[in-house]
């Protein structure tokens, strides 16, 4: 019997449209992936297990009075709009999160105001945004990673990025194993 290490993930379930056309969230299901954070200074080579979450904001859009009700999807929090731009878009997301450790990253703040982050895929005239961010996940061992992908749309073409300050990734996750966090740009 296997051990299901993506408890507490969630996998998505299809969206059917009121025309019975299935849209199947299968991508978006956990990812698991190693990364090697290498040798520096005062820290030791480690290897880290990263697990990757997709929230229902990468494939869906706040509930608008003009949307379809049979395009509502919920999850546990609350009830959106299935938002299939986004949706074709979001196929991006695996490869986006196996490739993370390669790619720039930015500072982000959410509507909250808490800190995020952003890396920005960049195809055609499309700036696709995806904002994540990450914590140590103790209950899967001392060199865990939770990584969320909070949401992910393509940026509309006169906004400027939404990320400041670039920051790598294994510094997130240096700063992550460590239980520190680092300093964003004022």
């Amino acid at each position: 019997m296997g051990v299901n290490w993506a408890a507490g993930l969630m996998r998505w379930q299809p969206h059917m449209s009121k025309e019975g056309r299935p849209y199947p969230l299968h991508h978006l299901h956990p990812v698991r992936t190693l990364f090697t954070l290498e040798a520096s200074g005062k820290y030791a080579k480690r290897t880290l297990e990263l697990y990757f979450g997709f929230s229902l904001h990468t494939f869906t859009h706040k509930a608008m009075a003009d949307d379809d009700p049979a395009d509502n999807y919920s999850d546990d929090r609350e009830t959106r709009a299935f938002d299939y731009g986004r949706y074709q878009l979001s196929f991006k997301l695996p490869g986006i999160a196996r490739g993370l450790g390669s790619r720039t990253c930015y500072f982000a703040r959410s509507a909250g105001g808490l800190v995020n982050y952003v890396t920005i895929e960049l195809e055609n005239d499309t700036r696709y945004a995806a904002f994540f961010n990450l914590k140590k996940w103790q209950e899967r061992g001392p060199n865990a990673v939770l990584i969320v992908f909070e949401s992910a749309y393509a940026l509309d073409t006169g906004k400027s990025n939404p990320g400041h300050g670039s920051v790598s990734v294994k510094a997130l996750l240096g700063h992550t194993i460590r239980g520190t966090r680092p300093k964003p740009p004022p």
